[in-house]
């Protein structure tokens, strides 16, 4: 026969506590960037995990500026 430990105890009082409201959505700016190179590629936001594509002939690409550091700090970049 196999004995199973009880269930811990309940915590009533971290039901009844109120939680903090979750952000859904929140208003962000935007950065124009500019690609330097001619090769196309494709980069994801370190902050936000947009995708952005970015190539020649679409150099400049509106991001959010959050990603936009992290993006401007490499030679492949600037601001447009």
């Amino acid at each position: 026969m196999r004995t199973v430990p009880p269930h811990p105890p309940v915590n009533t009082q971290a039901r009844t506590q109120p939680q903090a409201a979750t952000v859904t959505s929140t208003p962000h700016s935007w950065v124009s960037v500019r690609y330097l190179e001619k090769s196309p590629i494709r980069v994801r936001g370190l902050v936000s995990g947009l995708w952005y594509g970015f190539s020649g002939s679409h150099a400049v690409q509106r991001v959010d500026a959050r990603d936009a550091s992290s993006l401007l700090n490499t030679r492949f970049f600037r601001r447009a």
